[in-house]
């Protein structure tokens, strides 16, 4: 067993993708991810959301960042299952030095017209 995190994965990340990149786009050569929003590090039920495993959840996607510093962009989840992170987010895309923990370090968020994401709450290995 290697790296293990917990939250809500998307059921449709392809729709994410679209929806942000209508409003901004990604940046050449970066990575989507467009994957899940983490509740906490490890498993589910060491977590704060740990009564929703296996649930499905609606996230209420209110901005977007991105810093090309960082290179890192995300969306922030202004509605949904209870996250450790300060800023609950979803990863969108990652540039070639970036990495997906560095979106807990965006904090120039540009509001968007809200819109939500249906996920299912899960315990994700690797």
């Amino acid at each position: 067993m290697g790296f293990v995190y917990s939250g809500a994965v998307l059921e449709k990340p392809e729709l994410l993708r679209s929806l942000v990149t209508a409003r901004m786009p990604i940046p050449e050569g970066w990575k989507v991810i467009c994957h899940h929003m983490t509740t906490n590090l490890g498993r589910l039920d060491e977590g704060p959301a740990a009564h929703l495993e296996g649930q499905t959840v609606y996230l209420d996607v209110d901005a977007v960042s991105i810093d090309p510093d960082l290179q890192v962009m995300a969306v922030r989840v202004s509605k949904g299952p209870p996250s450790v992170n300060k800023t609950p987010h979803i990863t969108v895309a990652v540039g070639p030095k970036g990495k997906a923990k560095d979106s807990n370090l965006l904090t120039n968020w540009t509001e968007i017209p809200s819109f939500n994401l249906k996920a299912t709450m899960q315990t994700v290995e690797m």
